[in-house]
């Protein structure tokens, strides 16, 4: 028997194309939903097609982080450790900041690293 892949779908009322997956019993403890679900924010079905290849191996990373009993860390979490790392350099820096040259470029340096992953990243799953 042949499983079906899941496709994207579009939205009855907006057009736009969605992709889901559904979370097997088993892991719902773990990743605290029933199914994850990402807008592909197009409604051409042909990008949607290309746009659902990622997004459905995210949803397989999460799946087999909750597998593996290890756990994603969420956006507010993330924030929380930005601004625990952003404090710290503030102190550091605080009575010598520096120019405006080297903080661009830091700036650079440090965007670059999340820079190539922006295409499949879109918005957390809903």
């Amino acid at each position: 028997m042949v499983l079906a892949m899941s496709r994207p779908y579009a939205h009855p009322k907006t057009g736009v194309y969605w992709v889901r997956k559904v979370v097997p019993v088993a892991l719902r403890a773990g990743v605290g939903k029933t199914e994850l679900k990402l807008s592909l924010r197009t409604k051409d079905p042909h990008e949607a097609r290309r746009l659902a290849g990622p997004a459905l191996a995210r949803f397989e990373a999460t799946l087999s982080a909750a597998r593996n009993g290890t756990t994603a860390l969420s956006p507010r979490v993330i924030a929380g450790l930005m601004g625990t790392l952003y404090a710290a350099e503030v102190a550091k820096h605080e009575a010598n900041p520096g120019d405006a040259d080297a903080w661009a470029a830091s700036a650079d340096y440090y965007g670059d690293m999340f820079r190539e992953d922006r295409e499949t990243q879109r918005t957390e799953f809903a």
